[in-house]
């Protein structure tokens, strides 16, 4: 993982061909541009090839007319680079000029120009690693003034010295924005670097050896077997192999042959070998000890592993959590010092600055120090290469899962003992039942067998006949959906095929539902072409979207994700950061804000042929960049505001010859959005100081928040006013109305754009929570289906609504715009209510976050009903509850009223039906409810049945972790924490009687499930094991199977398939495992061949979560079929 250096240059193999390509280059051409992609090796070719070559020409002085040589490889660019590029060649220059001779420093021109003069050399000058200065200098006028500097340089035709910019392929375009209009034809210039092939990486691992020995004539020779040379090429071609906790690339973005080798990971591979067997003694590099170590895979992810492993615990806890600070969650590296860290950290130095001394220290590989010319005292510390970024996210996240599981052990362990009795009393009281109930046996037997043939009968007779109704239904339903518009992708057929499974399972039904759902109108089109985040969006028409992004581009759009046209482009080629459309002069016109201060308007009235019209440098002399951009309704003023605090007002009835009509209003911090009221007669401007309205018609300006950052104002057609707040413990979107009353809907996550649709009677919301909410403005709830982004990790930046009404945009730092329908009809899912902090907990509103949902049933007259949990930040308690939504009949359709708290205050895990019966696992205990219509008030003392006792005193008990009812609704089972299993008889009342209680000896219950034709209960627990326990006779229960799943890892979820032969589980290894049951012959086994891994978060698909459940394909009425992630909104 280390670069090659100057010192190491005879040991420097594989690249003779780019060392004298690039060499030529920098000898005869005053500007060269090296580019290519992380890892591939800039760095070691130009240290240890390009700069000895240079050195030994200008050594070997070839004829008399051969210039001097003196190379400069600079790549400092955490400080000044300009005085620390000084720096460098000053030493650089020293030979040649002596000590004593003092260089001017005035700039870098004046430098080079004294020290080539006195030393009548040439001077070779490498800026290595350039991508740099854009991450340490992205805001700074550094960059400007090193620019400045280095232009001067290459213009000067008779200065003695070239330079060669060597910098990562992803900032390759970086280059031409710094320099352009100071350098002329700056890509003139260019080389790209390539991937070792097969050949040159045989050549460097083999002629180093061959090297090493001339250089030993008298020790025993190391030699390589050619087979080695061979696996180990195989296994670290490029797309092969990954690091631990990354992703592989998909062979279908692979743009080189697969012969192409990753230099970085054949270096880490090889130096372990080289020291496995220098450690044994070996003189050979052998295949046996590579297949032994596990390949080429395992030595990469072992890498951090080992290195973090052997830290001391202190050390390895202050790791953890300065990673944070280091990498960031999208892999990009930081440098930080050790006060930065201990700033951000919250930790002592005294656990900090060990820790970061020996993660960089030279045989670590993890971490490097940065030394600064201006406190060379204080080192910034940074991640070794790129390449370790995404393992080090991957080791802090499966450190901060066994620190947890840690934890977890020592508090079972604790309560080892109060178990043990617990066990012996719930045993003792079982045999007495047990005992009572064969008295009854004999009795009952004969009353059951003539109930029985009866039953028998009746019970095939319904049961045919419910399949016949189950495939007609299908068919009928396939047929209807057949008709609907065009295929929408892979994610919507995957969605089809379950959902035709589950109708009934004819197979023409199949077919047809696979190419239905993916035209749902619920699912959005989507529009690509943006290389980075999108940060405005806008209809031009009701048709046409145009989206500006951080790429500098905008590009249009139809509304069904097909470019119209773009990308729009002119001279200034900087960030857009908002877009606006109207009518001026009667075109239609764009209005774009950029992010060097200038205003662009295209006409687009024809949009597959824009034109540029004009371009407003709004902030002259500044440089600010513009945020938010509006035109008035009568489309005669645009107004502008950005970063420089302030707002300006131009006429642009002329759009050719706009001009400034208004004073600059100076506002109370950044201005980050704008917005006219319908009539023009108000505006409202949001900066990170609050809001302000300004009133055209009085001329004031009235202060409306104060104290808070707003990033996103809107007008209603009414005149009600809503913006978002950002509050790190209370983010939300205010709405107030025409006489300043105000209004609050709390939000999980900053709000960063907001829009009113439909006349003023639906608020569409983004932000940093990745989705587009609809919220029903008189009520206060969202509603609708849910708009996600495809990851979590993408926040949405803007939203739009066409002019009718009837479509959304919205764009996202993901880089691609979607385009949604408002009014969806037949949608997979549509938000039935949500929590707000309150929910949970009503006297403590400022203290709780926003309740997450932990459970979801649906009951059999359409109730539906959630298990949610919040927790506090300042003492770590949990409170929440368990609420049900019920269902009416409304104009021949059943509709859900308003949620009503059945737990209130204490944190449900857990939620189940039992017929109307309502499960629910709260705290320590389980509760019962009446929720159909024998309960005709909603009080929760009207409608409890009945509870548990915890099997310890209040507080010590343990949680209640999963609750799970058979087919028939009359019993019930629970796991806990403490890794108990208990059996409750229900009756029609819901009263709970119970029958069994077991320690499943394997860590905490994690899932139960009953098979839905005989009384066999499945478990899944922490310990890696699948239980399956006979409970036909509840007192002397029977376990069929103890079998070891997901390769040791907890088994998280257990399910029965509907004919009760198969079973299915899900564990912590991202894998779904099915198994075939035999009841008859007590046998449970895995079947072969299905199996299944989920994709990596990325992906299409999200990978299960711990928490996650598995399901059937066709889940009984009354059973939970799933369980939804961490959220405050609920979908149906």
């Amino acid at each position: 993982m280390r670069d090659f250096t100057e010192d190491y240059a005879e040991f420097f193999f594989g690249r003779d061909a780019d060392r004298q390509l690039i060499t030529g280059n920098l000898r005869a051409s005053r500007l060269t541009l090296l580019y290519a992609q992380s890892g591939v090796g800039k760095s070691s070719l130009l240290r240890a090839g390009v700069v000895p070559r240079l050195r030994e020409l200008s050594a070997r002085g070839a004829d008399e007319a051969s210039a001097r040589y003196v190379p400069v490889v600079f790549s400092s660019w955490s400080g000044n680079p300009t005085t620390t590029l000084l720096d460098a060649i000053a030493e650089a220059m020293e030979p040649f000029v002596g000590a004593d001779f003092e260089l001017p420093r005035g700039s870098l021109l004046e430098m080079i120009v004294a020290a080539t003069t006195a030393s009548d050399t040439m001077l070779l000058v490498i800026l290595d690693q350039f991508e740099e200065l854009f991450l340490y200098h992205a805001r700074a006028t550094e960059a400007d003034r090193f620019a400045d500097d280095l232009a001067r340089c290459v213009n000067r035709s008779d200065l003695r010295a070239n330079f060669l910019i060597s910098i990562r392929e992803d900032a390759y375009a970086s280059v031409g924005d710094l320099l352009e209009g100071r350098v002329t034809n700056v890509y003139g210039n260019f080389l790209h670097l390539d991937y070792l092939d097969r050949v040159a990486a045989a050549d460097a691992i083999v002629k180093p050896i061959e090297r090493f020995n001339e250089l030993r004539p008298g020790d025993p020779a190391i030699s390589i077997e050619p087979a080695l040379v061979d696996a180990v090429l195989d296994q670290v071609r490029r797309g092969q192999v990954q690091a631990a906790g990354t992703e592989a690339a998909p062979a279908a973005v692979e743009t080189r042959s697969s012969s192409d080798i990753e230099t970085t990971y054949l270096q880490l591979v090889m130096r372990r070998l080289w020291v496995e067997e220098m450690a044994g003694g070996s003189s050979t590099l052998r295949l046996q000890t590579l297949e032994r170590l596990g390949g080429a895979l395992t030595i990469i992810g072992a890498h951090l592993d080992d290195v973090l492993g052997d830290l001391p615990d202190d050390q390895r806890d202050a790791a953890a959590t300065v990673f944070r600070y280091l990498v960031t969650s999208t892999g990009t590296k930081i440098a930080l010092s050790v006060a930065d860290l201990v700033e951000l950290s919250g930790l002592p130095e005294s656990s900090v600055a060990p820790m970061l001394q020996r993660l960089s220290a030279h045989d670590m590989h993890i971490l490097r120090p940065v030394v600064l010319r201006d406190a060379p005292e204080h080192p910034r510390y940074e991640i070794f290469h790129d390449a370790l970024a995404r393992p080090i996210l991957d080791w802090r996240t499966r450190y901060a899962r066994q620190k947890l599981d840690a934890e977890l052990d020592d508090e079972r362990r604790q309560k080892e003992l109060a178990q043990q009795e617990a066990h012996a009393a719930a045993a003792r009281e079982a045999s007495e039942r047990r005992r009572k109930k064969l008295a009854l046996a004999g009795l009952a037997l004969a009353v059951l067998l003539l109930v029985g043939i009866s039953v028998a009968f009746a019970i095939a007779q319904k049961n045919s006949a419910d399949r016949k109704a189950a495939l007609a239904d299908s068919t009928e339903i396939a047929r209807r959906i057949s008709a609907q518009g065009p295929s929408l992708g892979p994610d919507a057929r995957a969605l089809a095929g379950l959902e035709a499974t589950r109708l009934g399972g004819s197979v023409w039904a199949s077919d047809v539902m696979l190419g239905v759902l993916q035209s749902n109108v619920g699912l959005p089109a989507v529009a690509r072409g943006h290389t980075r985040g999108v940060l405005a969006t806008t209809f031009v028409s009701n048709d046409v979207v145009a989206s500006g992004s951080a790429d500098t581009t905008i590009w249009l759009s139809d509304r069904h994700g097909r470019k119209v046209s773009g990308p729009l482009r002119t001279f200034q080629n900087a960030v857009v950061g908002d877009l606006a459309t109207g009518t001026i002069a009667g075109r239609r016109m764009l209005v774009a804000a950029r992010g060097d201060g200038t205003v662009d308007l295209w006409d687009v009235t024809r949009p597959r042929h824009p034109n540029h019209v004009s371009s407003i440098d709004a902030k002259p002399g500044s440089n600010a960049p513009v945020n938010a951009v509006a035109l008035s309704p009568d489309g005669a003023d645009v107004v502008v505001g950005g970063g420089d605090n302030d707002v300006s007002f131009w006429n642009v009835t002329d759009p050719v010859h706009p001009r400034l009509v208004e004073p600059r209003l100076p506002m109370n911090g950044i201005v980050r959005d704008l917005a006219y009221d319908p009539k023009g007669t108000r505006l409202a401007v949001a900066t990170d100081g609050g809001a302000v309205l300004l009133d055209f018609s009085s001329t004031q300006i009235t202060p409306i928040e104060t104290g808070r950052a707003v990033f996103s104002v809107a007008f209603a057609p009414n005149g009600e006013l809503a913006y978002s707040v950002e509050d790190s413990s209370r983010p939300g979107i205010v709405l107030r109305d025409a006489a300043g009353a105000t209004r609050w809907l709390p939000a999980t996550y900053r709000v960063n754009s907001i829009a009113f649709a439909m006349g003023g009677k639906t608020l569409l919301s983004g932000g940093a929570d990745a989705d587009v909410t609809t919220w029903d403005v008189a009520t206060g709830r969202p509603f609708g289906p849910p708009r996600m982004e495809d990851s979590p990790f993408y926040p949405v930046r803007s939203i739009a609504v066409s002019p009718d009404g009837t479509w959304i945009a919205e764009g996202s730092d993901y880089g691609h715009v979607k385009v949604w329908p408002l009014r969806v009809k037949g949608a997979l899912a549509t938000t039935i209510g949500s929590f707000a902090a309150t929910d949970a907990d009503p006297a403590g509103a400022g203290r709780w976050a926003l309740p997450g949902i932990g459970d979801v049933a649906v009951g059999p007259h359409g109730q539906v009903a959630v298990s949610m949990v919040s927790r506090t930040d300042s003492d770590q308690r949990y409170v929440g509850g368990a609420v049900i939504w019920r269902g009416h009949r409304h104009d021949g359709e059943t509709r859900l009223l308003p949620f009503t708290k059945v737990i209130d205050g204490e944190p449900a895990r857990e939620v189940a039906y039992a017929g109307d019966i309502l499960v629910v696992g709260v705290g320590d205990h389980v509760t019962t409810f009446q929720t159909g219509p024998r309960c005709r008030t909603w009080p929760k003392s009207a409608c409890e049945l009945a509870r548990t006792k915890p099997s310890r005193p209040a507080g010590l008990a343990p949680l209640v972790l999963t609750v799970g009812v058979d087919g028939t609704g009359k019993w019930l089972s629970a796991g806990d924490g403490d890794g108990f299993v208990t059996v409750w008889e229900l009756d029609d009342r819901g009263r709970m009687t119970q029958v069994a209680r077991w320690n499943a000896q394997g860590g905490q219950v994690n899932d139960v499930a009953f098979s839905p034709t005989a009384r066999v209960l499945a478990t899944a627990d922490t310990s890696g094991y699948l239980d399956v326990w006979d409970l036909r006779d509840v007192h002397h229960r029977r376990r069929i199977a103890h079998l070891k799943a997901h390769d040791g890892q907890p088994v998280a979820a257990v399910t029965f398939a509907p004919g009760g032969t198969r079973l299915a589980t899900g564990g912590l290894d991202q894998r779904v495992a099915l198994w075939s049951f035999d009841l008859p012959a007590r046998r449970v086994k895995p079947i072969t061949g299905l199996r299944w891994r989920f994709p990596p978060t990325g992906a299409s698909s999200p990978p299960p979560t711990a928490t996650g459940r598995c399901a059937s394909t066709k889940p009984r009425l009354g059973r939970k079929s799933g369980r939804v992630r961490a959220s405050s909104s609920i979908t149906r």
